[in-house]
């Protein structure tokens, strides 16, 4: 498993935070997220899905911009 926080730019209500966590909850392999306006922490199962995949949803979510992000293995 792996926990990548993940700074999001273009977020500015609680629907850009349902929007984001649905579309990382849906996302194959993602056991836990936690998003916020500013961020998002998602721990997934890096054999399942990768941070690409991770960063692409977020994308995908709505106009939101990817800031910055770190990962790291557990």
């Amino acid at each position: 498993m792996k926990t990548a926080r993940v700074e999001i730019g273009g977020m500015h209500c609680d629907g850009c935070v349902t929007s984001v966590h649905a579309a990382l909850s849906e996302l194959r392999g993602v056991d836990t997220c936690d998003v916020s306006l500013r961020e998002a922490t998602v721990t997934f199962d890096d054999s399942v899905c990768g941070l690409s995949d991770v960063l692409s949803a977020i994308r995908a979510a709505g106009a939101f911009e990817v800031t910055g992000f770190s990962s790291a293995g557990e």
